[in-house]
């Protein structure tokens, strides 16, 4: 449902481009788009909307130029050169006011969803840690159907504790396998929105914001994580088994990628 309504939605934009909407110079300083004209409409994007942006054009039969990166990263390019893009498409509207904004590359964006954090984890994981984390994922689920958040957050912690736990890193060097999967927060916003949830939990439980991003890192330096630059890049492996846990993960990405999440209190 998300999906049709983004698509929906990008369709009217590029329509509305395509037929020489007014676009302020403020917003993205790229020349105007006539019906006649042959122009390329170029997008950069965060990658999780690349292929939205690029079946739609398919359908309206117009040439649409996607670049598809962490939107952090995209929102770079485009103040290096910024009449290269006609559309920037983020995860996060906040990097367009902090980063996009101050710079008067744009002065507005449209909100078209939100979503929520998950944690994904691999259908093939060994046995018998699949079923402890199937177990946890069903209690969870159970427990927010109840709104029974204070019981939900032990038993996020209880699933926390298993993906930090060495025992778990050392199964899964004998699989040859990463137990974290995790996109770079310095170029894409799932990044840095990991760590926020692994700081809330730490301030939830009296722990301190750094307990469980202390325990990210140590995973991070005795090579237990497998970082990427976007988080679309981490469904593959998570499908396969290369990465046991995604924990930088949208649960909208989680369902339409077909990946089993855990998911999270509010």
């Amino acid at each position: 449902m998300r999906t049709s309504i983004i698509g929906s939605i990008i369709i009217s934009l590029l329509i509305g481009l395509l037929m020489g909407y007014s676009i302020p110079t403020t917003i993205m300083h790229a020349p105007q788009i006539t019906k006649t004209s042959q122009e390329t409409l170029s997008v950069i994007t965060a990658s999780l909307y690349a292929n939205l942006f690029k079946e739609s054009g398919k359908e309206l039969g117009i040439n649409v130029a996607v670049t598809g990166v962490g939107a952090v990263q995209a929102a770079r390019q485009v103040l290096l050169n910024p009449s290269d893009y006609l559309i920037y498409a983020s995860i996060d509207p906040y990097i367009i006011t902090s980063m996009l904004y101050p710079s008067n590359i744009t002065s507005w964006y449209i909100a078209i969803a939100s979503d929520q954090m998950a944690i994904a984890y691999s259908p093939n994981l060994p046995q018998p840690l699949l079923g402890t984390v199937e177990n946890l994922t069903r209690a969870e689920e159970l427990a927010l159907k109840a709104g029974n958040y204070t019981e939900a957050m032990i038993i996020t912690r209880e699933f926390l504790n298993l993906i930090f736990s060495n025992d778990t890193f050392a199964l899964a060097r004998e699989y040859g396998a990463y137990a974290i999967g995790m996109s770079n927060p310095n170029t894409d916003p799932e990044g840095y929105r990991a760590l926020m949830v692994l700081q809330l939990t730490g301030i939830y439980w009296g722990l301190g914001k750094d307990y469980y991003v202390n325990l990210f890192n140590y995973a991070n330096g005795t090579g237990n994580v497998y970082e990427v630059l976007a988080g679309s890049e981490l469904f593959g492996p998570v499908e396969t088994g290369k990465v046991w846990f995604d924990i930088a993960i949208y649960r909208s990405s989680a369902i339409s990628a077909g990946l089993p999440y855990f998911p999270l209190p509010p």
